[in-house]
């Protein structure tokens, strides 16, 4: 893994992260459907149903076995950004399936 960078936050992040990188706008800018000081939103590159979208934070978080009590706010709000978006996009929210992805 590459060294990490420190952001204007202090917060050590990987200098190659994928979500930082679209959060940050160094990467698929155009691809971004939702944008706010908390959140990024984006279509998955390998969707498996077609609202299938990514709702990241921009604060780096390694994975969910990282999440604080004090992430709760941040989690329902990503929660409720994603299905602002999955319902302006035609999806249905009764629909809809939240996981994040765990390390083994």
């Amino acid at each position: 893994m590459a060294d990490p960078e420190t952001t204007e936050a202090g917060d050590k992040v990987p200098a190659k992260c994928v979500f930082c990188d679209i959060c940050s706008g160094r990467s698929d800018k155009e691809k971004v459907l939702y944008e706010d000081t908390d959140v990024v939103v984006f279509p998955d590159i390998r969707p498996v149903s077609s609202h299938h979208y990514l709702v990241t934070p921009k604060q780096h978080i390694r994975d969910a076995k990282h999440l604080t009590s004090e992430n709760i706010g941040l989690v329902e709000k990503m929660v409720n950004v994603g299905k602002q978006v999955l319902e302006e996009k035609g999806g249905n929210v009764d629909d809809i399936s939240q996981f994040g992805s765990l390390p083994d």
